[in-house]
């Protein structure tokens, strides 16, 4: 669709029907801001009473979730994630993103607390980013996703923070294990 709007006469009907700001955007764009319209609004962020009807949908198994209903289950699948990404050489962040408030609360704190408790074990302190309570409410168009300057803010938070903590450089050209390239081949 981005060629054909580039193939002459095309351009000068677009200006023509006055859509000319299609010639600046790709389709990829449109279908972000199609996708993702919380991210571009102008809206106000969409203000939650306490007769909110929250749990609806997926959402209730999301809140529901206890981590200490099967903890061998959760620290089986994190210790195969870790000698996945190990043998690949990947380095892995946990970025705990910021919830809005009308979205904790509907957590159980000890369900929440077991959670990190589960991460802290699998990747340790250093690799933990708990951003949770990061950003007010006013920077959430809705329950879960942020304005764009929440956005920025949560960006700038994160890079700064994994700058921080970066180890030494590695060796240039470091080779991905046998295992890794194993894992890959049989995908």
């Amino acid at each position: 669709m981005d060629r054909a709007l580039r193939i002459p006469p095309m351009p000068q009907l677009v200006r023509a029907v006055g859509l000319s700001h299609m010639l600046d955007q790709s389709v990829l764009g449109y279908m972000a801001w199609y996708v993702s319209p919380y991210k571009y609004t102008f809206d106000p962020p969409i203000e939650y009473g306490p007769d909110a009807e929250i749990l609806k949908g997926w959402w209730t198994d999301v809140y529901a979730w206890n981590p200490t209903a099967a903890p061998q289950l959760a620290r089986a699948h994190l210790q195969k994630f870790n000698r996945l990404v190990a043998a690949c050489g990947i380095e892995v962040w946990v970025v705990n993103l910021p919830e809005r408030e009308v979205s904790r609360a509907q957590f159980k704190d000890s369900n929440y607390h077991a959670y990190l408790h589960l991460v802290r074990e699998a990747f340790g302190e250093d690799r933990l980013l708990d951003l949770r309570e990061l950003l007010r409410n006013d920077e959430f168009y809705d329950r879960e996703h942020t304005l764009p300057a929440g956005s920025r803010r949560l960006t700038d938070v994160v890079i700064g923070a994994v700058k921080a903590r970066l180890p030494a450089a590695r060796e240039p050209g470091a080779v991905r294990s046998r295992a890794c390239a194993q894992l890959d081949s049989a995908q």
